[in-house]
């Protein structure tokens, strides 16, 4: 599939996915990156908790990731290949996490590095315990 109508598809399910997983606690706000035409995103705002934003973005070279904006930390996924139910998946997954977020939910842990501590936050979803970082993250399923 060219990349044209592998963004079409990408742009449907995420706007399809989040909003059936957000709908109910998030405005949702969907576009293409014009920075990047090969990015479709997804703004999510809190409806309940001022300033709770987080962003889930995918893009036709691979991956899909949310930024919950108010931290500066993230979270991304990887894969290659062009496959409708697995981009499904993964998006619910990080849709679930921006969830938890939005609803307050998370907590700010420090995290020793070999220089200095970082924040981080850790979010519990039904999946398990997701840590987004500044540059690196976890998940509970090893996406």
């Amino acid at each position: 599939m060219d990349d044209s109508n592998w963004l079409t598809v990408m742009s449907d399910v995420l706007v399809a996915t989040v909003t059936e997983v957000v709908a109910d606690v998030a405005a949702v706000v969907l576009d293409t990156d014009p920075r990047a035409g090969h990015i479709a995103r997804a703004t999510l705002t809190s409806i309940d908790v001022v300033g709770r934003r987080a962003g889930i973005r995918a893009a036709t070279t691979g991956w899909v990731d949310l930024t919950l904006f108010g931290h500066r930390v993230s979270a991304i996924i990887f894969d290659y290949d062009e496959d409708v139910a697995e981009l499904q998946k993964e998006i619910r997954a990080l849709a679930l996490v921006a969830h938890e977020y939005l609803t307050g939910g998370g907590r700010v842990v420090e995290q020793r590095g070999w220089f200095r501590a970082r924040e981080v936050v850790v979010i519990d979803t039904v999946d398990g315990e997701w840590v987004l970082g500044y540059r690196s993250s976890r998940n509970p399923r090893g996406l």
